[in-house]
């Protein structure tokens, strides 16, 4: 059934949506910022630490259990997708009911979201800066871009 879809649903489910909440690297990020904003000064570094071991080794369990799939499911049944399904609701279901918020109220001031002063910060960025810091974000830059691509590529030929 899912095979007959067209080629350009598949490019929304596995590219453009994952591309715009940016997927599991946004994950991370607001997991760090929590424990950041809710921990001690004492605890921080260790619970930092602790989520970076958490990572890898919740990246070694994701790539054995992608393997424990492809070998148990049928790869023309619903399986490939009711299983991530699954996963993604039940993550959801205890980060809902175990995940308190008890950061500081605050003033919510959306206007770094608009469109006009997002462009603004973006490029103070490369206004008025020695010329040596544009050249380092540009390396920068293109170092995250083979990075990523290097990484895709890796990740598509497992897919294959």
């Amino acid at each position: 059934m899912f095979w007959y879809w067209p080629s350009y649903i598949d490019l929304i489910f596995r590219s453009v949506i994952p591309g715009l909440y940016v997927g599991r690297n946004m994950f991370w990020i607001g997991v760090i910022s929590y424990v950041s904003e809710n921990s001690s000064i004492k605890l921080r570094t260790l619970k930092l630490g602790t989520i970076v071991a958490t990572y890898t080794i919740s990246s070694l369990i994701g790539a054995g259990l992608v393997a424990l799939i492809k070998m148990t499911v049928n790869y023309y049944g619903y399986g490939y997708f009711i299983v991530p399904i699954l996963l993604n609701l039940i993550a959801a279901f205890v980060g809902y009911c175990h995940v308190k918020d008890t950061s500081d109220l605050y003033k919510k001031n959306y206007e770094w979201l608009r469109p006009k002063y997002l462009l603004k910060s973006f490029t103070s960025i490369l206004k008025n800066k020695s010329k040596i810091r544009r050249v380092v974000l540009a390396i920068l830059v293109l170092c995250q871009s083979i990075f990523v691509a290097r990484i895709g590529c890796k990740l598509y030929s497992y897919i294959l």
